[in-house]
């Protein structure tokens, strides 16, 4: 094939015929006869191997977007045996398609759904290779900004979607960068004496004890959960399958008040320190603090990644009634001697 440039100028045109992908027609990055014929046989060999994977690397997957691979680059990544570098075509998928198949059937509450579809907006075009660059530049817009929490629940929701696409172990997923640190507010965790005097301010010592000693999310507090005799039976909120048992460290109370009724009080009487949340944090922090293993925190805490880690643990436990309730009161026992007596007041109503 004789090298030709559109009108004399630019560089090699690589134009070919290329199987089921169709026609080839790109600019081949070089000038050089030699080198463009070098350029030629390899897409001649990849056609006669049936590369299609590789060859469509050198197809742009809209007609305003240039190609995932350029010539040369595809040819050094031959020659120096560098092929599994490349794009695969699973990463050269336009994100937007991915998310919109992916969010109506992945396991998280409507809620959770709606604020994924929230996040997860990408550029027109933009592909799943391209995914951690894009990330990288979020990431130093969220430091010069402060929108440092906006940033880190973005990249929570995009490990959910890479998880149920992808799995944990691509590179793209590996290739993400770092949630960055957040300072949280002085009310973020609690000690046992703050919530004690603030115990004493409230008009509803009791519900503030149920959040502290159980760490349960509004909607679970406010919510379906039952008290039995050795534990709590947590009907959970994020997923379908978050169901969830914790230690019973003392009787708590059932919800006397709606919660925008407690919300406004907590608000009031800690000066604006804190919020329902901030309970949740406490619990998990006193549980740390007790003494309770890090997984049994995840598992009572409701986080998704408690499956990751201890999945096959659990499931073993869940054979095993008698270990599990073992492990409960295990847990219980470290929380009271580590709190002391029962909180006064605050345990006054009694759950039915």
């Amino acid at each position: 094939m004789t090298p030709h440039r559109d009108g004399q100028a630019g560089t090699f045109i690589l134009d070919r015929r290329c199987g089921k992908l169709g026609r080839l027609k790109i600019a081949s990055g070089t000038r050089d006869a030699a080198e463009f014929a070098a350029l030629n046989g390899m897409v001649t060999k990849l056609k006669r191997d049936r590369r299609w994977d590789l060859l469509g690397l050198l197809f742009a997957p809209a007609p305003d977007q240039r190609p995932a691979v350029a010539p040369l680059e595809l040819f050094d990544a031959i020659y120096h045996g560098a092929v599994g570098a490349l794009p695969t075509p699973e990463e050269l998928r336009p994100l937007d398609r991915m998310v919109e198949h992916w969010l109506p059937t992945a396991d998280v509450a409507p809620r959770t759904r709606t604020d994924y579809r929230q996040r997860l907006v990408f550029p027109a075009g933009m592909t799943l290779a391209a995914l951690p660059a894009f990330l990288q530049a979020q990431r130093e817009e969220a430091v010069r900004s402060g929108k440092r929490q906006t940033f880190n629940n973005l990249i929570g929701a995009v490990r959910s979607f890479l998880r149920d696409t992808v799995g944990r172990d691509h590179r793209v997923a590996k290739a993400l960068p770092r949630q960055l640190t957040v300072t949280h507010r002085p009310g973020n965790p609690q000690e046992p004496e703050q919530i004690r005097a603030l115990a004493l301010r409230i008009p509803y010592p009791d519900e503030l004890w149920a959040l502290c000693l159980t760490g349960m999310r509004k909607g679970e507090y406010w919510g379906e959960w039952d008290l039995l005799s050795d534990r709590v039976s947590v009907g959970g909120t994020k997923t379908p399958d978050a169901h969830r048992v914790l230690p019973l460290v003392y009787r708590i109370a059932r919800p006397r008040i709606a919660y925008s009724t407690f919300y406004k009080a907590l608000v009031r009487d800690s000066d604006g320190a804190l919020n329902v949340h901030d309970l949740r944090k406490t619990a998990q922090r006193w549980w740390e603090d007790a003494g309770v293993p890090d997984w049994r925190i995840s598992f009572y805490a409701g986080h998704a990644h408690w499956r990751r880690d201890v999945d096959l643990k659990l499931k073993t436990i869940y054979r095993k009634p008698r270990e599990l309730g073992r492990l409960l009161e295990e847990d219980a026992e470290r929380m009271r001697a580590w709190l002391g007596d029962p909180p006064t007041p605050g345990l006054r109503v009694a759950s039915a």
